[in-house]
């Protein structure tokens, strides 16, 4: 579930009971890689991926 384009992909992760826990936010050009907790706890992870 999510969203793929030529600068961005973006994917909801889900828990047990299939709810949106996390957002990941990859951006292609650079290769940062965003992580959101859904569930309050803000940016889990932001950085680049070798």
């Amino acid at each position: 579930m999510g969203t793929d384009n030529p600068g961005n992909r973006v994917m909801f992760l889900l828990d047990e009971n299939g709810e949106k826990r996390y957002k990941t936010i990859f951006v292609k050009y650079n290769s940062y890689l965003k992580i959101i907790d859904l569930d309050g706890g803000g940016e889990v992870y932001y950085g680049k991926l070798k």
